[in-house]
């Protein structure tokens, strides 16, 4: 009898390259042992992919949490179509600006103010939400600038026309230059 005849059993599991070997020997073990025997490959195969789908997650977490372009949709707001563009085609008087943040990266912003006295009247930032460019968002923005405030709409890093890459520190960067820069405006000043 070889050792691959019964009462010998011996598997081979392959992982990560590496191969196994796992002889059992049926009449000397109990049943008890036998069950641990199965069951010992199958669970380091299963905790191996488990772990390698958490680094895989870990990994690639910002591509999976930041979208900047919606598939098969426009990246940077001057290739929207028309009424997307910017805030000048619903009629919405904006100054096109770039705020550098901490850490050198420019923040593609519009600035919609108020023609009469956008001193006195409330400023809001507003962060657009994910995917896509703030051009998406026009017709939101502009909507809040005609209830009479002024509105700052602006794209994170590396939406729309601004430089670099979405991540979660970066976009805290962004927000907190874009509030400095909304507290030393001198149109803002009220």
């Amino acid at each position: 009898m070889s050792s691959c005849d019964f009462p010998f059993f011996w598997c081979i599991v392959s992982l990560s390259g590496l191969t196994f070997c796992v002889h059992i020997n049926m009449e000397e073990t109990s049943v008890s042992q036998q069950i641990q025997s199965w069951l010992f490959w199958p669970t380091v195969i299963v905790a191996s992919g488990a772990s390698i789908v958490l680094v895989l997650l870990y990994k690639y977490q910002n591509n999976m949490l930041y979208h900047p372009a919606i598939p098969g949709m426009p990246i940077r707001p001057d290739d929207n179509p028309e009424g997307f563009r910017h805030p000048g085609e619903r009629n919405v008087p904006f100054e096109d600006v770039m705020i550098e943040t901490e850490d050198g990266e420019k923040v593609h912003s519009w600035l919609m103010l108020q023609p009469k006295n956008s001193e006195k009247v409330p400023t809001l930032i507003y962060f657009h939400g994910n995917a896509g460019n703030m051009g998406f968002r026009l017709e939101n923005s502009s909507k809040m600038f005609r209830m009479g405030i002024n509105v700052l709409a602006m794209d994170y890093r590396g939406y729309g026309k601004s430089t670099g890459t979405p991540t979660e520190l970066g976009l805290n960067l962004d927000a907190d230059a874009v509030l400095q820069w909304v507290l030393k405006h001198p149109s803002l000043q009220g």
